[in-house]
């Protein structure tokens, strides 16, 4: 009986999200989304502006503003260290962002972003979720090995 050949190794053409990371703040000591967060995206988006004629023909173009957003889905907690009462305290403050899709996989993501609030409560007697979405700002965000991102 022969042995049938093995299958070269190659990357899933899927992966689920998680388990993985999402915190906010100085590394360390920010504030981490990771235990309740339920549904996480991060949305970069790249806004060119049209190329402007120079006087000698040629066509200038600007470099691209950074921007999107990190947003997702958490459960509502009531109490004074609750993810609400963090976003309400730190809403307008540009804060850094760490998101990590899935430990382990070797992609992370690092940049900044403006905190906002976000709705509180929903349906009495029932487990209440709420969504949040921050703008990125500034620069373009880092992208690369969860080691070489944090450092």
């Amino acid at each position: 009986m022969t042995t049938p050949p093995v299958p070269p190794t190659s990357s899933p053409i899927s992966q689920t999200l998680g388990p993985g990371t999402l915190s906010f703040g100085p590394a360390g000591s920010g504030k981490d989304f990771s235990s309740r967060t339920t549904k996480t995206e991060f949305a970069p988006e790249a806004k060119t502006e049209d190329p402007k004629g120079l006087l000698n023909g040629d066509d200038y173009q600007p470099e691209p503003t950074w921007g999107g957003t990190i947003s997702g889905t958490f459960y509502q907690e009531y109490g004074s260290d609750s993810l609400i009462a963090w976003c309400y305290t730190h809403a307008g403050e540009i804060m850094d962002f760490v998101f990590i899709p899935k430990t382990g996989a070797g992609l992370a993501w690092k940049g900044k972003c403006i905190v906002a609030p976000v709705k509180v409560g929903g349906d009495a007697k029932k487990t209440n979720e709420t969504d949040f979405s921050f703008q990125i700002t500034g620069d373009k965000p880092t992208m690369g090995a969860p080691d070489s991102v944090l450092n």
